[in-house]
């Protein structure tokens, strides 16, 4: 039993005090993404395809998006699980082509990658 109670120990310390954004809920469970967790990585190709993965575009995003943030690009680990199917870009943009509210009136949404790399990269970000 010691053994068990030690497990449940160390899964739950890896998300003590972390910060959960609720994307969608329902009677099966919950979708969110831990805002609280930053990647002690320097972007750089790799990150970069693994986080705009998910847009079905990547290949054509990954120089723009290098070249827009460079340096300054950061990333956070979203949570425990998927973190091999991409990245998922959160932000209080609301006029980037693509983005989608999260709930409405909570001005956080998600989505627009492409139009949020573009504002970046022409100073409008």
């Amino acid at each position: 039993r010691l053994g068990t109670f030690l497990q449940a120990y160390q899964e739950a310390g890896q998300e003590w005090q972390q910060v959960v954004l609720v994307l969608r809920s329902s009677a099966a469970g919950a979708d969110g993404v831990a805002l609280n967790r930053p990647l002690a990585a320097r972007g750089n190709r790799q990150l970069a395809e693994l986080l705009l993965r998910q847009t079905g575009a990547a290949e054509a995003l990954v120089g723009p998006l290098l070249a827009a943030f460079g340096d300054d690009l950061c990333a956070y680990l979203g949570g425990p699980s998927e973190h091999e199917s991409g990245g998922l870009l959160v932000h209080g943009d609301g006029s980037l082509e693509g983005a989608v509210e999260v709930s409405p009136g909570t001005r956080i949404f998600t989505g627009g990658e492409r139009a949020a790399i573009e504002a970046v990269a022409a100073g409008r970000a």
